[in-house]
């Protein structure tokens, strides 16, 4: 996993923009420079450099492309946990199961509860077929015979009940495996083996693991209305690092946005660089 302490040179359509950013993930200031277009190509080079514009200071933030926490799905106890901080994890992978008693408890009674609805659903249409004989030679009436046929059918909306119970129970016990929504870095783990976890606890800071997917990152840069005109989606990015001893590395300018924030007067633009 890479931590990026970068100065970002952005050429967008003739205009260079470079953004300096410190050496984590959080949000930091940053020093960025905009230059204007450049004059056409002249005889002599000393008036060139004085139609370029002063740098300008500019705040980004960095962004990982995907970010969740993940939180227990079912009550019990942490049997084990697979990952470790720091970790790369590919989707689907297991991360930690819970032992759920109770819930394995509840399944098994509704199995048994299932069975025997089953059970007495067979007895019912037995008795409603010996009936429907019977009724031929008038050995019962229709009113007993519509008895019947009503508990043969009660019968039958229990065992549907109990079977779609029994399904569910069986779903959730497939929660009891924590696995990974999608590819990518433990950046933080809150949770040991032996730990009590309760189900659907999405509040606060009770979650189990944090994922982040951390190729590629989004830096988010606030440009000036005034400079805005300047930056064009698809521009080329040249990130350079000031922490790996000016190392650089290409982008793109992927998002901007519509909406000029009033307080500061700036408009977001995103930037996506390879990590």
């Amino acid at each position: 996993m890479k931590h990026w302490a970068i100065g970002i040179v952005v050429l967008l359509g003739g205009v260079g923009l470079a953004v300096m950013t410190s050496s984590n993930m959080s949000a930091t200031e940053q020093g960025a420079r905009v230059s204007g277009p450049r004059a056409a190509p002249m005889k002599t080079a000393s008036p060139q450099s004085l139609l370029e514009p002063a740098p300008l200071t500019l705040p980004t933030r960095t962004h990982a492309e995907l970010e969740t926490t993940l939180f227990a799905r079912v009550s019990g106890y942490v049997l084990e946990h697979q990952g470790e901080l720091g970790d790369h994890v590919q989707e689907g992978s297991v991360l930690a199961v819970i032992d759920a008693p109770e819930l394995k408890h509840e399944e098994r009674q509704r199995f048994a509860d299932l069975a025997q609805a089953k059970a007495d659903l067979k007895l019912r249409e037995l008795a409603l077929t010996r009936a429907q004989k019977l009724i031929e030679y008038q050995h019962i009436s229709e009113a007993e015979l519509d008895q019947l046929i009503a508990k043969r059918d009660s019968a039958r909306a229990r065992v549907k009940s109990l079977a779609a119970q029994h399904a569910r129970l069986l779903e959730m016990l497939k929660y009891r495996e924590v696995k990974a929504p999608f590819s990518g870095y433990i950046v933080e783990r809150r949770v040991d083996r032996g730990d009590l976890v309760a189900a659907d606890q999405t509040q606060g800071q009770d979650y189990l693991y944090r994922l982040a997917q951390l190729n590629p990152l989004r830096l988010v840069v606030d440009v000036p209305q005034t400079d805005i005109d300047r930056v064009k989606k698809g521009g080329v990015v040249t990130a350079r690092f000031s922490a790996l001893s000016g190392a650089e590395v290409e982008g793109r300018v992927e998002r901007i946005g519509r909406m000029i924030d009033p307080d500061s007067g700036t408009l977001s633009v995103e930037v996506v660089i390879d990590n």
